[in-house]
């Protein structure tokens, strides 16, 4: 690789990290001495560790998969969609722990995953708390169309699956969007809906929080309810015209 010039004379210490293998030895470059150095960074060789998680039943289940080290450090974190699949692991021995929120059974259990081979864990949750006539619901989800989130619409919904959430309200700042494709891209459609939302993000009184409303193709953000300027029961008032089914105050001890 190449590392260009800073402009001033010092150390840099540099590290290559590549998902799946363990990260290169740190080397130092005396910086400002030269206009460009040469620097070759090896990373160590890959492994893969592949997973099925299923139910008492047999049935595939979406779950989340956390990876600990041997210092107990958390080291990978994935959400799976159910059934067979896999990702890039650096060769070692972890604890890996499959969880499904709080109606499953956890599984844990030490894995030893191979340079440039695969390590095949199954694991079965059990559901021990019923929810019959219930349904697991977060009324307040942010994902990417926020200015405080970077994670991915589908990204959202195979966490929420893997937490054993089956509905979930998109409150985002300041629109009101159509979350539909991204759910149908997810691939846990089955498992987890979603609702439009939006997070009114008044600096003054608060902020609140509006669910059940229909995104307005028409705008570039969904028809967003407009708070400037107003109170917090004009701030209701304007909520309830757009049509909104539930509102919640946010942050109310702040």
């Amino acid at each position: 690789m190449r590392v260009p010039r800073l402009g001033e004379k010092g150390d840099l210490r540099l590290v290559a990290q590549v998902p799946g293998r363990t990260a290169s030895p740190a080397v130092t470059v005396t910086e400002g001495l030269t206009p460009l150095a040469d620097v070759e960074l090896r990373v160590g060789p890959a492994g893969v560790l592949a997973h099925d998680v299923r139910d008492g039943t047999g049935a595939a289940l979406p779950a989340r998969l956390t990876l600990f080290d041997a210092a107990n450090h958390a080291t990978d974190l994935v959400y799976a969609t159910g059934g067979v699949d896999s990702f890039p692991v650096p060769p070692g021995t972890y604890t890996l722990v499959v969880t499904r929120g709080y109606h499953y059974t956890p599984w844990s259990g030490a894995v030893t995953v191979e340079a440039n081979k695969t390590t095949e864990v199954k694991a079965t949750l059990k559901r021990v708390v019923d929810t019959t006539g219930w349904m697991a619901f977060d009324g307040h989800v942010h994902s990417q169309p926020s200015p405080d989130s970077t994670v991915s619409l589908p990204s959202r919904y195979r966490a929420a699956a893997a937490e054993a959430l089956e509905v979930i309200a998109h409150t985002e700042h300041e629109i009101i969007l159509d979350s539909e494709p991204a759910r149908q891209a997810s691939g846990v459609a089955k498992w987890v809906r979603g609702v439009a939302g939006q997070e009114v993000t008044a600096t003054l009184p608060e902020h609140t929080n509006i669910v059940g409303v229909t995104p307005d193709p028409t705008h570039r953000r969904g028809k967003p309810v407009k708070w400037h300027g107003l109170d917090l029961a004009q701030i209701y008032k304007a909520e309830k015209a757009r049509g909104a089914g539930f509102i919640a105050l946010n942050h109310p001890r702040k």
